[in-house]
């Protein structure tokens, strides 16, 4: 109900609108190329992180046999991953009946 709005000053809300920048489509496509990958990783920059992957595994590639050793690490990597993910996997239950055995305990 448009009635029911709020008739106050908007003049904060003018002085805000006022300080957003327009980005055109050359800052956006700028914004996509990370400064400090680590930094990008850090603040879960998502689209700067895919960037910097898909880029860096074309220069992976295209270094051919030279890049087998970087492939390699990132490949053990991956591995010691999936091994730490399944054994949290294994033992989410336990602490899944501790949590519920806590609740149980508790509130009956």
């Amino acid at each position: 109900n448009m009635n029911e709005l709020s008739q106050g000053d908007i003049s904060k809300y003018v002085s805000t609108t006022e300080e957003v920048q327009h980005e055109g489509p050359f800052d956006i496509i700028v914004g996509i190329v990370p400064t400090n990958i680590i930094q990008s990783m850090a603040e879960g920059d998502m689209l700067a992180i895919i960037f910097f992957s898909v880029i860096f595994g074309l220069g992976v590639a295209a270094i051919g046999d030279r890049g087998k050793p970087v492939l390699g690490f990132f490949q053990g990597v991956a591995d010691a991953m999936f091994w730490v993910t399944n054994l949290v996997m294994k033992f989410a239950p336990i602490g899944v009946f501790g949590l519920i055995g806590v609740t149980v305990s508790k509130y009956g």
